[in-house]
């Protein structure tokens, strides 16, 4: 894993080194904290979060995995997932992260399986992994260096039953992060 020092004098203000950029960003306390990302000679990407205020320091680690000579992941977003399953990946790979959220007044339950999607029956085949997102709640894996392994393909479905069963009154917003 490559790791960055950011240098004392780029703070409070970030200055950002060349080929990285940075955001300010307020938190809901009103706090301002800025993040800088930052490009490695491994195509790895690394982000340091800062208290401008402080002036802290901050050691980056490159979270994102250069995959294939390329640098960054693959993106799925959908804001009307439901229970059709959907194929994020045609082929083996790993999923580094996701963000969902359920708007529906019940839960949800999100399958994810190791298989093509033609091959997928949703409430039958047995999911590789499921997770509960509650009602109007989220589910957030910040991206990792290390992903969930898929042999085959990645699939996905969202039901309203742990068994796999049952439609969504409204779709949910779906995002995946993967390689």
């Amino acid at each position: 894993m490559a790791e960055f020092s950011v240098p004392i004098q780029a703070f409070p203000s970030l200055s950002p080194p060349s080929g990285a950029s940075v955001d300010t960003f307020q938190l809901p306390s009103g706090a301002v904290r800025q993040a800088m990302v930052i490009a490695d000679p491994d195509s790895a990407i690394g982000i340091a979060s800062v208290d401008p205020v402080l002036g802290l320091s901050v050691s980056v680690q490159s979270i994102l995995p250069a995959t294939s000579g390329t640098s960054g992941l693959e993106t799925y977003n959908n804001p009307n997932f439901n229970n059709t399953p959907i194929q994020v990946k045609g082929v083996s790979g790993n999923v580094f992260g996701m963000h969902f959220y359920n708007p529906n007044s019940t839960d949800v339950f999100l399958h994810f399986y190791d298989a093509l999607i033609v091959n997928v029956i949703v409430g039958t085949t047995p999911p590789k992994l499921t997770y509960w997102i509650p009602a109007f709640g989220s589910l957030d894996w910040p991206v990792t260096t290390i992903g969930i392994p898929y042999e085959t393909a990645i699939a996905t479905a969202a039901t309203a039953t742990l068994s796999g069963s049952g439609a969504l009154a409204n779709g949910i917003l779906a995002n995946v992060l993967y390689a």
